[in-house]
């Protein structure tokens, strides 16, 4: 298992899934997932591009806590072939400007090939960000 759980939370009208990290869980303190979405709730902010929607993966390293940041956008041929903008924010601070190269592990390119793909067999945007998909990343609930 590679993340512990998901939520949905918005930027401002922008939807978010966010999948939360087995990663430095002890970091979290008393509250992992709440603490984990209060930082990407601020990591969010740091950028203000307009997207369609975007994906999340929140975890912690030893340098702190970190984002991954998938914004999408150009959806407006369902399901299409989305552009996908992708950053990194750890401690609060983007890792990476905006068009140059970003990092993600393993565990978080599985989680969105997976959402790519479930993407791609759902009838438009609405119905793909409220009813996520069954994934292999997070446990079965």
């Amino acid at each position: 298992m590679a993340f512990v759980d998901r939520a949905k939370l918005y930027r401002g009208d922008t939807p978010v899934r966010a999948y939360v990290h087995e990663a430095g869980w002890g970091c979290w303190g008393g509250t992992p997932v709440l603490s984990a979405i209060s930082f990407l709730e601020n990591a969010l902010s740091l950028d203000q591009t307009v997207y369609d929607f975007m994906l999340a993966a929140v975890w912690h390293s030893d340098g702190g806590p970190v984002a991954d940041i998938f914004g999408f956008s150009d959806t407006g041929v369902w399901p299409g072939n989305p552009d996908v903008q992708i950053w990194n924010v750890h401690n609060d601070e983007l890792s990476y400007e905006q068009g140059e190269k970003a990092l993600i592990c393993g565990d978080v390119a599985i989680m969105v090939g997976e959402e790519e793909v479930y993407r791609r067999i759902t009838p438009n945007p609405e119905f793909y960000m409220k009813n996520p998909p069954t994934t292999t990343v997070l446990p079965e609930r």
